[in-house]
């Protein structure tokens, strides 16, 4: 036993999975909210644009209320995991979530509510965010398993493929860890698909 504690541990190290939507699917899904028109379709977009502008987890933006944006400021007050809060700048967020507050009010309560007589004014629960989301992906025509998780891994990576600094997408995300971050970057997987389809050999059309 004492050998085998000895021996010094052998380091994974984890692949980053997962979805990175394109700037032609993000339009397919604003769209599609656009299409509907109404007051789902804005409540929708809202939904869409902070997990894709902002990298919220879906818990996050259940828990924002109308006085956590400042349209003015550009700013949003997360609220995020183990207490830790963040402000982030709102940017491409910012008139999205302007139509949606001119459909839903200022006044105060949850930001992201029920449309239903009977839910209107009711903070949505964690997994109203998932079926949305699906919902929407379904209607824009894109592969089945887009997830609110898919659209903050679509922001970190973005992001860096822009060439943000990966501490400050750290930030931004709420991660604990840098190495958290590293896991949401996707610019690897998709350039090895893209690579791999222009490998071709000849005699394997048969």
């Amino acid at each position: 036993m004492e050998r085998a504690a000895d021996v010094p541990r052998v380091r994974g190290r984890a692949v980053a999975r997962g979805v990175w939507l394109r700037s032609g699917e993000i339009r397919a899904l604003f769209d599609a909210c656009r299409a509907g028109g109404g007051a789902d379709g804005a409540r929708d977009a809202a939904i869409l644009v902070l997990g894709l502008a902002c990298g919220l987890r879906r818990e996050e933006m259940v828990n924002l209320d109308v006085g956590d944006v400042d349209l003015v400021a550009d700013t949003v007050h997360v609220h995020g995991k183990g207490g830790v809060e963040r402000v982030l700048p709102l940017g491409a967020a910012a008139p999205v979530l302007q139509r949606w507050l001119d459909v839903r009010g200022i006044a105060p309560g949850p930001l992201l509510t029920g449309l239903s007589s009977r839910s209107w004014g009711k903070r949505l629960a964690p997994r109203t965010i998932f079926r949305v989301v699906g919902i929407r992906a379904k209607q824009a025509g894109l592969p089945a398993g887009l997830s609110p998780h898919s659209l903050r891994k679509t922001c970190a990576t973005s992001l860096l493929a822009k060439g943000v600094d990966l501490l400050v997408v750290q930030r931004m995300l709420g991660h604990a860890s840098v190495e958290t971050t590293k896991l949401y970057d996707l610019r690897g997987e998709i350039a090895q698909r893209e690579a791999q389809a222009r490998l071709t050999f000849d005699g394997l059309e048969d």
